[in-house]
């Protein structure tokens, strides 16, 4: 039987010399636990739509699609177009969101239309008070934006929670896999192993561990409790520990000793991105100096400028209003960037 395998693979070798039948023979050859998911999108189903388990604006939201059900629909396979929505439901699993697809796009369409009409109702409230046609017909171009600004920040939700959610467990696992890999390495078996790591101070990845743990409880093989586990949580450490027990345990490997392995290479990732990250910081602090100091005094010169008669008029006062404003906004997103910067071990 093996001989016909290498008959079949030879053949086509010299059938197909191209690149396109070398990567047919290879992903033949490709190891299960190394091929790469492909998203495919899925046609929307909107039977799937659930709001009886929700609570608060929940709730509401689906009180609102109740009254509202094509229209919303239609929104919600308008922004399935949207590039977030392409890995939607992985986040949501990833963020601890129990959501599914739909049900998310109808609250991200909802939650939209509702601000865009509010933003509707009050600029042209604003536009009839002061008797301002121009303004009133600009008024559907804004609500427009809105729309699809709070669209936007809706739907990349998930996946940035799920990064925060990643970056929690990613400060813990080196801590957890050395005490599984001296754990192992005292005699203890792999479950009583991970016992002991839920019960442990090692907050989200604590937490996940006794899921993994009840999982295994209700008859899910280690393999698939494991790559349960990876799926909920959005780390590439973690999905590079779980591959390398799963491939240890399945060839028989020194368990304990891959673990530390492992942990050694978390290690030396995260003493890495500190590293690249302390450099980065030279450079925001420049940023930093010239839009919080040099900006601002750039923006004192000029207002004094108005005040000589010679210049009255030139520059508007409100270009130094703004100038101010802007300096504090760029202050704000340096340091809301700097935190996102930050190594998940900072």
């Amino acid at each position: 039987m093996p001989d016909d395998k290498l008959k079949r693979l030879s053949e086509t070798v010299r059938k197909e010399p191209t690149s396109e039948g070398v990567e047919r023979i290879i992903s033949k050859l490709r190891p299960k636990d190394e091929e790469t998911i492909v998203e495919s999108k899925t046609p929307l189903d909107f039977r799937k739509v659930d709001f009886e388990d929700g609570k608060g604006i929940v709730s509401a939201i689906g009180k609102f699609y109740s009254f509202l059900e094509a229209p919303l629909e239609g929104l919600a396979s308008f922004l399935s177009n949207f590039p977030a929505v392409r890995s939607l439901d992985r986040n949501l699993k990833a963020a601890g969101m129990h959501f599914n697809t739909e049900t998310y796009l109808i609250i991200a369409s909802a939650t939209s239309l509702f601000l865009a009409l509010v933003c509707f109702i009050v600029l042209a409230t604003v536009s009839i008070s002061i008797n301002d046609q121009v303004s009133f017909f600009i008024n559907p171009v804004v609500s427009l934006v809105v729309f699809l600004v709070a669209a936007v920040v809706i739907l990349v939700y998930p996946s940035s929670k799920a990064s925060e959610r990643a970056a929690q467990v990613d400060k813990a696992l080196p801590f957890a896999l050395r005490q599984l890999a001296t754990q192992l390495k005292a005699g203890l078996s792999f479950y009583k192993s991970l016992s002991s790591l839920a019960k442990s101070e090692y907050g989200l990845l604590s937490k996940e561990l006794e899921i993994v743990l009840r999982d295994l409880d209700s008859g899910l093989s280690t393999e698939e409790a494991l790559r349960l586990l990876t799926q909920r949580v959005k780390s590439e450490g973690l999905h590079k520990a779980v591959l390398q027990i799963i491939r240890a345990m399945k060839t028989g490997g020194n368990l304990s000793v891959v673990i530390s392995e492992i942990a050694d290479d978390v290690s030396f990732e995260t003493r890495q991105q500190i590293r690249d990250f302390t450099e980065k910081l030279n450079l925001v602090s420049i940023l930093y100096i010239m839009l919080g100091i040099v900006m601002p005094v750039v923006v004192a010169i000029l207002s004094a400028v108005l005040q000589i008669p010679l210049f009255a008029g030139t520059i508007p006062s409100w270009f130094v209003y703004a100038g101010f404003g802007m300096s504090i906004v760029f202050m704000i997103l340096i340091v809301y960037i700097t935190r996102k910067m930050e190594p998940a071990a900072w």
